[in-house]
C-alpha cells in the first residue's frame, strides 16, 4: 500500500516552485528604462531651453541629460543661478516637472532637522541636501537628503513639517 498523505503537499510545493520560476523569468524579461544619457545643449529641444531661460534668465547652463521616467521622456538641465546650484526636470514641451536647489544642511528648516533626528537616521551624516518644488507649485516643497551611516546610504525625503515621506537605499552617492 502506498503512503499518499504527503502527495498534496508535494503538489503544492511543486506548483509554488514553478510559479516562482515563471515570475522570476517574467521580471527578468520586463523592459528596463534606459539609463540617463548625457546630451549637448544642441541636442536639447528648444522648448526645454526656452523654459529654463525664461525662469532663470542669465543663468549658466552647465549640464544636460535625458532619461525615461515611468515611460515618459524627461530632460534634466543643471545650472548655476547666482550662487545657487539648480537641477530642473522638464518635459520635451518645456513643462517644468521639478526644481531641485542644492542647500547646505545648516540651511534646512528646523522642522526638517528635528524630523530627521527623531527618525532612525538620527546621527547619520548628511552628504547632500536639496529643496525640491514640483510642477512650480510652492505648496509641494519637500527636502531630499542623502544620508550615510557607517554601513548604509539612503535618500530620505521629508515634507516641510519634517515627516519622512519616502526613503530609498542607495548603492552609491551617484544613484
Amino acid at each position: 500500500m502506498r503512503d499518499t498523505t504527503h502527495r498534496p503537499l508535494q503538489i503544492v510545493v511543486t506548483i509554488t516552485g514553478v510559479l516562482l520560476l515563471l515570475a522570476a523569468a517574467r521580471a527578468a524579461e520586463a523592459p528596463k528604462e534606459p539609463p540617463e544619457k548625457a546630451l549637448t545643449q544642441a541636442q536639447v529641444p528648444q522648448p526645454v531651453l526656452d523654459a529654463v531661460n525664461k525662469k532663470y534668465p542669465g543663468a549658466k547652463l552647465r549640464k544636460f541629460s535625458e532619461e525615461v521616467d515611468e515611460g515618459k521622456k524627461v530632460f534634466e538641465v543643471e545650472l548655476t543661478a547666482g550662487k545657487e546650484e539648480i537641477s530642473i526636470d522638464l518635459t520635451p514641451e518645456g513643462k517644468i516637472l521639478a526644481e531641485e536647489t542644492r542647500i547646505t544642511p545648516a540651511a534646512l528648516p528646523a522642522t526638517v532637522r528635528t524630523g530627521l533626528q527623531a527618525s532612525k537616521y538620527k546621527g547619520w551624516k548628511i552628504l547632500k541636501s536639496e529643496k525640491v518644488v514640483h510642477d512650480e507649485k510652492p505648496e509641494t516643497l519637500e527636502y531630499e537628503l542623502l544620508v550615510r551611516s557607517k554601513k548604509e546610504l539612503f535618500e530620505v525625503v521629508l515634507d516641510r513639517d519634517g515627516k519622512i515621506t519616502r526613503e530609498e537605499a542607495k548603492a552609491t552617492e551617484d544613484d
